[in-house]
């Protein structure tokens, strides 16, 4: 193809025109740039789908994996901003790598999205034979990506990692005990009633690894090389790109239906650019202040699921004023959340004014949470006015977020 043929196209098309012919091979990255730059595209583009496919921005070899950005036949580019970390799903390594992990591995159960329902998965079925007691029944023909079997030891192992290394200390806060009853059922006991349990398997914590895998690789291995149960195995990652492919011994027949996907780091207007021409087919990383943009590209759907976003603000309460509980309680009551939320496009979030919690989700107490803080300025001033600073305080906010909405929403709150 050459340039004036790629005049025919908008700008847009002829920019990802031109990303083919640099991975067909085609163009070298030298003439890719010397023509992107003539083509007016900023450097940053072209350093960003250099990388998508594989290569380096600098004028030396390549090194590590190169993984084709299409992903072969069947498979979906997914544009993503950050880089994936490791491949731990007990630990907590930032949202991309949680993607990653959550498409590899699984747990006992899962949650149904239609209906905010937990059904089963790698477990058949499970009970509570008293209220700290719980016993789950294990999927018959399932293996891991090695082509070991899944048994209870595996549960048993996960269980007890996850308590140690991270996640596991907040969801399994009234763990006791657990064990395997046999190589299919797994027995878990608690020190006292606890609501949230039947959610763990669910959460990326409770995520089930191969004992043996870990034991023979070490940590280290196991989360470079990820060995899971899930519909997609581990392929190869770099710096700029993470490939899956499917697993054909998916015990869940006919899925996945496609043949694998990568995520392809980019910068979130390059995302939006390759949805627009179809070279991206999926991206969970369109910035809200952008979707009003993706809406309107006629190829292109939006979905979205319940799940909460919670920007978190702390106080150090061992210091004044915040020592004393009707100061924070003040400064509660005196926010009004929705104004500070208001740079979220109200089609994809729901204020809220301390409940975490979505309404849709059985014992949410959503209205209940809701109704402890009003955004009463008055009744905030008789809060302040019965606390140590009663004529009021200076202090200072620091804001680690980076999002553009949560800035605005951090900036929101100060100016009330």
């Amino acid at each position: 193809m050459t340039v004036q043929a790629d005049r025919n196209l908008d700008p847009e098309a002829r920019a990802w025109s031109l990303v083919d012919e640099l991975r067909s091979g085609r163009l070298g990255r030298r003439q890719f740039f010397e023509r992107g730059l003539a083509m007016g595209l900023g450097t940053g583009f072209l350093g960003s789908a250099l990388a998508a496919c594989g290569g380096s921005s600098s004028s030396g070899p390549t090194t590590g994996s190169t993984v084709n950005a299409k992903g072969g036949s069947g498979s979906t580019q997914t544009g993503v901003e950050n880089v994936v970390g490791k491949f731990d799903p007990h630990v907590w390594n930032g949202f991309t790598s949680n993607i990653a992990t959550n498409h590899i591995y699984q747990g006992l159960v899962r949650l149904n999205f239609a209906s905010n329902a937990i059904e089963p998965a790698l477990a058949t079925s499970w009970e509570q034979p008293d209220p700290k007691t719980w016993i789950y029944h294990l999927r018959e023909g399932v293996t891991f990506h090695n082509g070991s079997p899944l048994t209870a030891d595996d549960v048993v192992y996960s269980t007890l990692r996850s308590k140690k290394v991270g996640w596991g200390v907040y969801g399994l806060s009234n763990f006791e005990s657990i064990k395997a009853l046999d190589s299919k059922t797994v027995q878990v006991k608690l020190t006292a009633p606890d609501w949230r349990f039947k959610w763990w398997f669910y959460w990326p914590p409770g995520a089930i690894v191969s004992k043996a895998y870990f034991e023979k690789v070490g940590d280290a291995g196991a989360t470079a090389r990820p060995v899971g149960t899930n519909a997609f195995q581990f392929v190869s990652s770099n710096s700029s790109q993470t490939a899956l492919k499917k697993f054909p011994d998916y015990w869940e027949k006919g899925l996945p239906m496609i043949e694998g996907f990568t995520l392809v780091t980019l910068a979130g207007t390059t995302i939006v650019t390759g949805l627009k021409t179809g070279q991206i087919g999926l991206s969970p990383d369109v910035d809200f202040d952008l979707l009003k943009t993706v809406q309107n590209f006629n190829n292109v759907g939006v979905e979205a699921r319940v799940g909460p976003h919670i920007v978190t603000s702390f106080f150090n309460t061992t210091v004044k004023p915040f020592n004393d509980v009707m100061v924070r309680r003040a400064v509660a009551e005196a926010l009004d959340n929705a104004a500070a939320l208001s740079a979220y496009p109200t089609t994809f979030y729901l204020p809220s004014k301390g409940a975490l919690i979505h309404p849709s989700f059985a014992y949410s107490a959503y209205n209940e949470a809701n109704s402890v803080y009003t955004s009463d300025l008055n009744k905030a001033r008789q809060m302040l006015g019965a606390s140590s600073s009663p004529h009021g305080f200076s202090t200072t906010w620091l804001v680690t977020a980076t999002r553009p909405q949560e800035v605005s929403a951090v900036i929101g709150a100060q100016q009330q």
